[in-house]
C-alpha cells in the first residue's frame, strides 16, 4: 500500500504552473499567479511517522497542496522550492515544531480538508469500509 501511495502521487513544475496528481489520480494544475505563497514547515509533526519537513502551497480560492517528505525526498522538495522561488513565488520557512492543529489554527487557508474536518474523513472512511464489507459478504454468500 505504501509503495502504491508513493508511486501514485506526482508533482510537476512546468513553465506556467504546478501540476499535482493525488492518490486518487486526480490531476490539478495551478498557475504560478494563483499561488498565494508557499509555507515550508521544517519540523512538522506527523503522528504516524514523527517529525518530517512539509511544504504547503497556498492556492487563491482553492484547496492547498500539501507535500510531505514522507512521499518526496529532501532533494525533490529543495528542487521544487528552488523552481517556485525562480518564478517569484513567495516562500516562507518556519523552523519551529508545528502540528496539524497548529496549522489549522494559525494558517487556516493552508490547512487541508483532513486537518480542517478530521471527523468527516473518519466518517467517510468508516462508511467506505462498511460498504466494502457488505459487498464482500454478498459476493462470498453468492458462491
Amino acid at each position: 500500500v505504501l509503495a502504491w501511495l508513493i508511486r501514485s502521487r506526482t508533482l510537476t513544475v512546468s513553465a506556467d504552473g504546478v501540476q499535482y496528481r493525488n492518490v486518487f489520480r486526480q490531476t490539478r494544475t495551478v498557475k504560478f499567479d494563483d499561488i498565494e505563497a508557499v509555507k515550508v514547515f521544517v519540523n512538522f509533526y506527523e503522528p504516524s511517522f514523527g517529525v518530517v519537513p512539509r511544504v504547503m502551497i497556498g492556492v487563491r480560492g482553492g484547496e492547498p497542496i500539501a507535500i510531505s517528505s514522507l512521499y518526496w525526498g529532501a532533494h525533490e522538495l529543495d528542487t521544487l522550492i528552488a523552481a517556485l522561488r525562480e518564478k517569484n513565488v513567495t516562500i516562507e520557512q518556519y523552523d519551529d515544531p508545528v502540528s496539524r492543529q497548529m496549522i489549522k489554527q494559525q494558517f487556516p487557508s493552508y490547512a487541508s480538508l483532513a486537518e480542517r474536518r478530521p471527523g468527516l474523513i473518519i466518517a467517510l472512511g468508516s462508511i467506505g469500509l462498511i460498504v466494502f464489507a457488505i459487498i464482500l459478504t454478498i459476493i462470498i454468500e453468492s458462491n
